[in-house]
C-alpha cells in the first residue's frame, strides 16, 4: 500500500488493547479522528469498549470488569485503518495589492444605485405590481 502520513493501520487485537488501557477520548486525540469515529470502528471490528462511567469507578477503586475480546474469524474484521482528520491551515495574510482592490470596490464611487420604481419593467411584471406591492398574509403568517 502507498505510504500515507494520514492512514494508520492498526489490528484488532492492539486496538482492543489500548481501548482498555486508556478513555476513548485521548486515544481518539492520539489516532487524530474524535471518540465517537474510534468507537465506531470498534463496533465494526466486534471490539468490546469500555462503557460509561468505566474509568471514574476504575479510578476511584471500584471492581470494574474488562470484557473479553471475541473470536473472529472474518479476515475483513482483523484490521482497521484509520484516517486521519487533516485540520484547516490557517488563513494567511492579505497581500498590499489585494487590500488595495478590496478599498477600491467599497468606494463610494464604485456604489450602484437602484431606483425605487420601475422605470419600464417587463410585460410580465407589469401585470403583478400592484399584487406585488401589497402581499396577502395567509393564515400560517406566509406571505
Amino acid at each position: 500500500m502507498f505510504n500515507d502520513p494520514h492512514r494508520i493501520r492498526v489490528s484488532r487485537q492492539d486496538l482492543y488493547d489500548k481501548v482498555w488501557s486508556e478513555p476513548m477520548t485521548k486515544l481518539a486525540q492520539e489516532y487524530g479522528i474524535s471518540d465517537v469515529a474510534l468507537a465506531k470502528i470498534c463496533r465494526k471490528l466486534d471490539i468490546p469498549y469500555p462503557g460509561r462511567g468505566y474509568w471514574r469507578k476504575n479510578q476511584t477503586g471500584k471492581v470494574v470488569k474488562q470484557i473479553p475480546l471475541p473470536l473472529n474469524s472474518d479476515s475483513a474484521k482483523q484490521f482497521a485503518t484509520i484516517h486521519w482528520r487533516v485540520e484547516p491551515q490557517p488563513v494567511e495574510e492579505l497581500s498590499a495589492t489585494m487590500k488595495e482592490r478590496i478599498q477600491s470596490e467599497v468606494a463610494a464611487e464604485q456604489k450602484i444605485e437602484v431606483l425605487d420604481r420601475l422605470v419600464s419593467p417587463h410585460r410580465l411584471l407589469k401585470g403583478r405590481m400592484t399584487e406585488l406591492r401589497s402581499p396577502k398574509v395567509d393564515n400560517y403568517g406566509a406571505i
